[in-house]
């Protein structure tokens, strides 16, 4: 999916640490406040 290809995609560009990302998702206002239940995928 677009979240692999982001993740293992090393061509050009500068390089990716993903333990310290750029824009952590974590920051934005309201990431963390979710009205819904998480859905998880199951590969069965």
């Amino acid at each position: 999916g677009v979240i692999g290809f982001l993740v293992c995609s090393t061509e050009g560009g500068e390089p990716n640490n993903l333990l310290e990302p750029v824009n952590p998702i974590e920051r934005l206002e309201g990431s963390t406040n979710s009205k819904r239940e998480l859905k998880f995928y199951n590969s069965e």
